[in-house]
């Protein structure tokens, strides 16, 4: 039987090199602080035949502090990346270059979380023709 795992909802997740990262505050982090073990869901579409989506299962690490966040070298990177990404949304004034997204750990439960898949299943259900 497989151990508990903590499901994540993926507010705002990049994924690089098998890990991913997640900067929202929720009861997630408290309970990924106990049980280090996750289980992340995405899919798109409301429709069966249009549905997709991936299923990830592994351990999740939460950067505690800011000594932690700079120590992970991957988070500067997601950084620029969400910096560009989300440039001028959201009713913000674009910006050239792009400023990277500075989020850092605060309160009791806003942290930045380290995950890395240990199992990946992902579906695209409109690959189905008999579905159509």
């Amino acid at each position: 039987m497989d151990q508990a795992t903590i499901s994540i909802f993926a507010h705002v997740i990049r994924m690089g090199r098998g890990q991913g990262l997640h900067d929202r505050p929720c009861q997630k982090v408290v309970n990924l602080r106990q049980n280090k073990n996750y289980t992340l869901l995405v899919d798109h579409n409301e429709k069966f035949p249009k549905l997709m989506g991936i299923m990830m299962r592994g351990n999740a690490a939460v950067l505690e502090n800011k000594a932690a966040e700079v120590a992970d070298l991957r988070l500067a990177q997601t950084r620029v990346q969400m910096g560009a990404k989300y440039n001028g949304r959201h009713g913000a004034l674009r910006s050239d270059p792009p400023v990277p997204n500075n989020s850092t750990a605060r309160g009791s439960n806003r942290r930045w979380l380290v995950i890395t898949p240990r199992r990946i299943v992902t579906w695209d259900n409109h690959k189905l023709v008999h579905l159509q």
